[in-house]
């Protein structure tokens, strides 16, 4: 079951409402003009016997084909809009916050296919899980920005751990000068 249909029959719970009442068909959704190019030009359907599963099959099959350029760079989606808020002074609540905001923008991006959960009941796909696991990591720390030693002709480089380290030791052994 989709999220669609989970949060309507959350509502229909509540409201008393009834299901079928409330739910509106994939063809019902899509725009008149959309509905009428997909019948006619991609289906080759009259608009009458277009389908649900018609559609939802299209939609499918198309974004099976996307081509690899047009799929959006995770780390980046996440790199700009995930971060750890450490203004809260409650760790428990921090934490909670980060990992509802993580789900969060997996939902909102899209990427429910590439790092969601699964269905209640099903085990979790450990790729997936690997994956939101690489990208929790590697947000929970702001960007550190500290100076990496030259070259040569005096640009910055990145720096290894160990010249990080070495540079870090290097000025904690330095004494104040007079």
């Amino acid at each position: 079951m989709d999220t669609y249909e989970k949060k309507i029959e959350e509502r229909c719970a509540v409201t008393n409402e009834n299901k079928t009442n409330v739910l509106v068909s994939i063809k019902a959704s899509v725009e008149t003009r959309v509905l009428d190019h997909l019948a006619r030009f991609i289906l080759r359907k009259s608009l009458g016997a277009v389908t649900d599963a018609d559609i939802l099959a299209e939609i499918e099959r198309k974004c099976g084909t996307i081509l690899n350029p047009h799929v959006p760079d995770v780390m980046d989606a996440f790199k700009e809009r995930l971060n750890m808020d450490l203004q809260e002074q409650d760790i428990e609540a921090r934490i909670s916050k980060y990992f509802v905001d993580f789900d969060r923008l997996v939902e909102e991006k899209g990427f429910l296919g590439t790092l969601g959960c699964g269905e209640e009941g099903q085990e979790p796909d450990r790729q997936k899980m690997k994956l939101r696991c690489r990208i929790l990591v590697k947000n929970l720390a702001p960007a550190v920005s500290a100076p990496f030693p030259s070259d040569a002709e005096g640009n910055q480089r990145a720096a290894s751990c160990g010249e990080g380290a070495d540079a870090i030791n290097d000025h904690v052994g330095e004494t104040p000068s007079d």
